[in-house]
């Protein structure tokens, strides 16, 4: 059995090929594993027990009352009971599609498994890599932060990394790393061939740049940016998002991008 350091890589990984050493393990959280899976047995089990006391009421009024409160006799319970059904539904079937899920990362690519099998993908087959960060906040305090990131292949293959995998944050940072290179190798090389890219929302070419349906000449723009999960075009004599916006999580391949629209205009992350 492989392992990195001290840790062992399990053995649905002992079939990867071709990758190099692997460099890193990130398994799905124990929470979003056992904990799903025990908080929502213990939803269903209650079902059960609100359905078998709902019965019980129901013959007891109805003893008491006439088949005229059955109606009201049965609602509650009823409601209760499938409230519960769905909650503890939607978390057993969460902790069956995390049960198997890790990321083994290697010097050459990176290895995923879920309930579906293994995929195995070198970093330069990664085409489209979207990033998806929300902040929550109530009240205006910060209560936590939701992070996306998706990797995805020319034939549509297609690898989505989130919350439910310890040290996310750090996981999707090495990623977005690994994949900049050759994203930016590529974009790099399509508009010196003089193509036009088309990035989500966004496009760009040697003449300038597309946002939805609005064009901008580079000799129009005086920065691009990010601002407030949106990147955003700042014209000249205009301020910001006095051009146009595409949100982030809509755009991949962003940092390729801006690298390359930072060698012609500047580019600002706010």
């Amino acid at each position: 059995m492989q392992s990195i350091g001290s840790t062992p890589i399990p053995e649905r990984f002992s079939s990867v090929m071709g990758l190099g050493a692997p460099t890193a393990l990130y398994p799905a959280k124990n929470s979003a594993r056992w904990g799903y899976a025990i908080f929502g047995l213990l939803l269903l089990a209650g079902t059960a027990l609100t359905v078998l006391y709902g019965i019980y009421e129901v013959i007891v009024q109805t003893d008491k009352h006439g088949p005229a409160v059955f109606q009201d006799t049965i609602t509650p319970p009823a409601c209760i009971a499938g409230l519960m059904f769905l909650f503890g539904a939607v978390l057993a079937f969460s902790a069956i599609q995390n049960w198997n899920r890790a990321v083994v990362l290697y010097e050459k690519g990176l290895a995923y498994t879920d309930r579906k099998g293994l995929q195995a993908w070198r970093w330069e087959e990664v085409s489209l890599f979207f990033i998806a960060i929300t902040r929550h906040y109530s009240y205006g305090i910060r209560t936590g932060t939701t992070y996306v990131y998706t990797l995805r292949k020319m034939d549509g293959s297609q690898i989505r990394l989130d919350n439910a995998f310890a040290k996310i944050q750090e996981l999707g940072g090495v990623v977005q790393q690994k994949v900049f290179p050759a994203q930016y190798e590529r974009l790099a090389q399509a508009l010196k061939n003089g193509q036009t890219v088309t990035l989500g929302t966004v496009g760009l070419n040697n003449q300038g740049l597309t946002i939805g349906k609005k064009n901008f000449p580079w000799t129009d723009v005086e920065q691009v940016g990010i601002q407030r999960g949106f990147v955003s075009i700042k014209k000249k004599d205009g301020g910001w998002f006095s051009g146009a916006t595409a949100s982030v999580a809509s755009v991949p391949n962003l940092e390729a991008m801006l690298a390359v629209v930072d060698q012609i205009v500047k580019v600002k992350a706010g």
